[in-house]
């Protein structure tokens, strides 16, 4: 039988932060991906709604959730081999 990792379903507020939004919604699914589970993140929306910012964002603190989760694969990766 098929193990369901998390199923959950954010909405992002215009006063939530992409950090808040990535370690609740989406870290959780980037430490299932790195055990073996599949998991996927859908951004929809019209034109001009942030996807493209909430999935790149800017450096640093405001960075999207690509660079979270590559640099989340990294970390992991790297500690389970250390």
């Amino acid at each position: 039988a098929m193990k369901r990792a998390s199923s959950s379903s954010t909405l992002s507020s215009a006063d939530s932060t992409l950090d808040k939004f990535y370690s609740q919604s989406v870290k959780p699914l980037v430490q299932s991906f790195v055990e073996g589970q599949n998991g996927s993140v859908i951004f929809f929306g019209p034109s001009q709604s942030g996807k493209t910012y909430s999935l790149h964002g800017k450096a640093g603190r405001e960075r999207g959730v690509v660079p979270r989760a590559v640099e989340d694969v990294l970390t992991i990766v790297k500690n389970t081999y250390d």
